[in-house]
């Protein structure tokens, strides 16, 4: 069986932040680890988690696609 957890939500972040401050963002608001995040869709790919935002030449807005990898069960909840 499949199962798909949608969400979608926006997340604002100064040019001058990191990837590691987006991630961080992002476990506030999803309880996933840093760690275990994958973002996809990028302009230009971030070479670390301490690359700048600036440096990626951004748009204003950006949609990414945060993956997570296949995790055993209860080894991770993102239950609200």
């Amino acid at each position: 069986m499949c199962e798909w957890c949608v969400k979608y939500f926006c997340i604002s972040c100064f040019f001058f932040s990191v990837l590691g401050d987006l991630k961080t963002l992002l476990t506030a608001q999803m309880g996933i680890p840093t760690c275990h995040q994958g973002l996809e869709g990028w302009k230009q790919y971030p070479n670390s988690d301490f690359t700048t935002l600036a440096s990626l030449n951004l748009p204003r807005e950006n949609i990414l696609f945060l993956t997570i990898p296949d995790m055993e069960d209860g080894e991770l909840s993102t239950e609200e």
